[in-house]
């Protein structure tokens, strides 16, 4: 009789937290998920961290705990080693020592975004350059967990949306916003994305290295829809679409606006430009992503849907 697949799951309250426990809960997965809330386990403490693998003895380890706060990071470098770097090559040595697949979240931040909004997507391969310290950060995480287990799925991931905790498509949709004005960035180029729609591709992907257990599909990955476009521009498709499906109503919408000069300046710089190429996942993993926009009006009428319930 083959053993069911245990999962722990670090940081199941946060956004990709909270998605992928949906993922495998609203599937029915056939896995053993357990989640250890942040009072249980201080993840910064490495003898607990590894006390509690050694216990729990997973075969798999998701870890979604990290810093994404990128101008907390540009101010306190030394947190960002601590949650980004110092945390996740821990995990990937107490993964080792179980023998457990360890599965990870990077960033678009890891690439400086020069190469222009007409440029091809970033593929795997790609010469790195973080522009801020949260961007570094993130790649150093990446490097450590990659020198110190084998067995690991590390997927950059970029422009995250429809989580419950506060994001674009929950601000948009909230009825007490409208009229309000809401100013975006109209000149960043990079692809927006749903976050249950990473999630229940995430844990396919899981799923099929723990069934085959191949090491050669181990490695970074860039997990994004097709297409690029500004927030701004999403905003207004999302406005859009949100009103032909009875969402909200034309006349009491957002107001958007395109930020200003100072609006725009942040203590860490973002890359003008973060499409991630995802042919490598789509090739290993046998998947096919959408377009953005197909994303998007997927994701909106699957809200509909709900509220038609």
């Amino acid at each position: 009789m083959t053993a069911v697949p245990r999962l722990l799951l670090l940081g199941a309250s946060g956004r990709l937290g909270q998605a992928l426990h949906e993922a495998w809960t609203r599937t029915d997965a056939g896995v053993e998920l357990i989640a250890p809330s942040h009072a249980r386990l201080d993840v910064l403490d490495p003898t607990a961290l590894h006390a509690t693998i050694a216990a729990t003895r997973p075969t798999a380890i998701v870890n979604t705990i990290a810093i994404s706060d990128v101008d907390r990071c540009e101010v306190d470098p030394d947190a960002a080693t601590r949650f980004n770097v110092a945390y996740p090559r821990e995990l990937a040595r107490a993964a080792a020592a179980q023998g457990a697949w360890l599965v990870h979240f990077s960033s678009d931040y890891v690439f400086d975004g020069r190469r222009g909004g007409d440029g091809p997507p970033y593929v795997e391969s790609d010469a790195t350059l973080p522009l801020s310290r949260y961007g570094r950060s993130k790649l150093d995480g990446e490097l450590a967990i990659a020198e110190a287990c084998e067995r690991h799925l590390v997927w950059r991931v970029s422009w995250l949306y429809g989580s419950r905790q506060r994001n674009l498509a929950q601000h948009l949709l909230e009825p007490a916003h409208a009229g309000t004005t809401v100013r975006l960035d109209g000149e960043r180029v990079g692809v927006p994305n749903p976050v249950s729609l990473l999630a229940d591709h995430i844990a396919g992907a899981l799923a099929a290295v723990l069934v085959d257990g191949d090491t050669r599909r181990a490695g970074i990955y860039h997990l994004s829809c097709h297409g690029r476009t500004t927030w701004l521009d999403f905003a207004r498709r999302f406005l859009d679409q949100a009103t032909a499906l009875g969402l909200l109503t034309s006349d009491r919408l957002p107001l958007l606006r395109p930020t200003g000069p100072d609006e725009a300046a942040r203590p860490a710089p973002r890359p003008a430009y973060s499409a991630l190429d995802t042919s490598r996942f789509e090739r290993t993993f046998g998947a096919s992503m959408p377009a953005w926009e197909e994303a998007l009006d997927g994701w909106l009428a699957a809200r509909a849907r709900q509220r038609r319930a």
